[in-house]
């Protein structure tokens, strides 16, 4: 009878009355993740039909497909393209990387040598300070509202030329060697990628369809910004790349930032110290999907998670913590 019981009240925790939710039967451990997002995250289901969650633990491998209302038209699947925002600046910080180890690039080289005649900053650039969003640029360039002309594809008339004229004219001398978090660090970081014939592909289709507040969200295209928040990639594909960067990230120094005390800034990615576990953690929200990614330098724990919605990316952090505890 006591068994019983306990089973009842578990049911109640993992589905809780008055909500549409669908889910298939799942072992205990991802019973476990299933019951701390429900519980922590405080998702709304009308405004997240899906989510996503593709996951590495000590060796045993797996995903979890949630369905919170089958009402609508769209299933999230793992093979298909999904928006990364801010966590593209991982994939441009890898493309980086790879140039580095080849010896074609160092982290002290000044940026400016990549640049035209006429377009270089008097105060010298090197790729560590945009890595580590330690150069002194602000988040967006000031000329970038010149050229906005369609709010919902900002940076399509953003050209190479506009982010080099400001580039040029931003004084640096008294706003480097400190975090701040910026786009165009990336953006910059990708003109030298293209240097390289590195170019990030950018996909439509075959793509997931995103939502944002319960109505469809079409692919923008970003064109100049890509790296810094418009790259797109599926979940399989993100998570095949967590388990093979053990080299590049073996080494990666952190840097404070002002978020917490606790949070550093790192290559492409923030850190976490925990409970005495240091922890890699990617966050994007754009174009109707959230993004999240963390690991641990050991690769005994991988998990990406993808919404159907935005910027649910701390709560969901938060709500599956103790997977790295």
């Amino acid at each position: 009878m006591l068994f019983r019981q306990l089973k009842f009240l578990l049911f109640l925790l993992l589905f809780p009355f008055g909500k549409d939710i669908h889910a298939q039967s799942y072992s205990k451990l991802e019973k476990k993740m299933v019951r701390s997002i429900y519980k922590d995250s405080g998702i709304d289901v009308q405004r997240v039909p899906n989510l996503l969650l593709i996951y590495s633990h000590k060796g045993t491998e797996g995903q979890i497909l949630l369905d919170f209302n089958k009402k609508d038209s769209i299933t999230l699947d793992p093979d298909k393209l999904v928006a990364l925002g801010d966590a593209s600046q991982f994939l441009a910080a890898q493309s980086i990387l790879q140039l580095i180890e080849e010896n074609r690039l160092q982290l002290s080289t000044d940026v400016n040598h990549f640049l035209p005649q006429g377009y270089r900053n008097p105060t010298p650039i090197t790729i560590e300070s945009l890595l580590s969003h330690q150069s002194g640029f602000p988040k967006i360039p000031n000329n970038f509202g010149k050229y906005e002309k369609d709010k919902n594809d900002p940076y399509q008339f953003y050209t190479d030329t506009a982010l080099l004229e400001f580039i040029h004219d931003y004084p640096l001398s008294q706003k480097k060697d400190t975090y701040r978090y910026s786009l165009v660090n990336y953006a910059l970081l990708q003109y030298i990628l293209k240097g390289f014939g590195q170019k990030p592909a950018l996909h439509t289709k075959k793509a997931n369809q995103g939502h944002k507040e319960g109505h469809p969200v079409t692919p923008q295209s970003y064109y100049q910004f890509a790296s810094a928040k418009g790259l797109q990639m599926t979940p399989n594909a993100l998570f095949d790349l967590l388990k093979k960067i053990k080299n590049q990230t073996r080494d990666y120094p952190t840097f404070p930032t002002k978020l917490d005390k606790k949070t550093y800034s790192s290559y492409g990615f923030h850190v976490l110290h925990q409970k005495r576990q240091e922890i890699g953690l990617l966050m994007g929200a754009v174009n109707g999907f959230t993004v999240i990614a963390a690991f641990d330098r050991k690769r005994d724990r991988i998990m990406v998670i993808v919404t159907d919605s935005q910027d649910y990316s701390g709560r969901l952090f938060h709500a599956l913590s103790w997977f790295f505890r």
